[in-house]
């Protein structure tokens, strides 16, 4: 399902009727963190000059602490195709506020049946290696709900592609 992107990056010259192709949720730690999956982002989108116009729609983790909050952050990802986590943190884990969050749009009911899950955990290997805590988190309530997940190592991975 296409939308029409409510935000264009430039009015005076960004073409208003482009449609949306791909939603984003990027859920993230810092604004570092933010920036820096924007980053990957956009380098995976100039590689590929046929990859989808996206809509980022950006959450911080502190945001989605409140209740309140939290609610609308679940209503953008039931439009969603893809939730990007990105931190660069040192926290071994995720806040109880953020892993319910992230179940509750794993099990809302959805525009598509299709979800995929990215987490972008970095800069300490220990804490985004494949033992980690937090990926393990995001992982189990990821497989859980029977979405696609995925966690490259961005130290590693990314470095090539920025």
């Amino acid at each position: 399902m296409q939308t029409r992107a409510p935000y264009p990056a430039d009015t005076g010259s960004a073409d208003t009727s482009a449609t949306v192709e791909l939603n984003v949720v990027l859920a993230y730690e810092s604004l570092s963190a933010a920036l820096w999956a924007g980053e990957i982002l956009a380098a995976l989108s100039r590689k590929d000059s046929d990859q989808p116009m996206v809509r980022l729609l950006p959450w911080s983790f502190s945001t989605l602490e409140n209740p309140a909050l939290r609610r609308l952050a679940a209503a953008d990802a039931d439009q969603a195709d893809l939730i990007v986590i990105a931190s660069r943190g040192v926290a071994s884990t995720l806040s109880a506020g953020f892993e319910d969050w992230l179940k509750t749009c794993l099990t809302r009911p959805r525009r598509t049946a299709r979800l995929a899950v990215a987490a972008l955990f970095e800069p300490d290997v220990r804490l985004a290696g494949a033992d980690s805590p937090r990926l393990q988190a995001v992982r189990r309530l990821t497989q859980a709900a029977g979405c696609t997940f995925f966690a490259p190592r961005a130290a590693e991975e990314f470095a090539l592609v920025v």
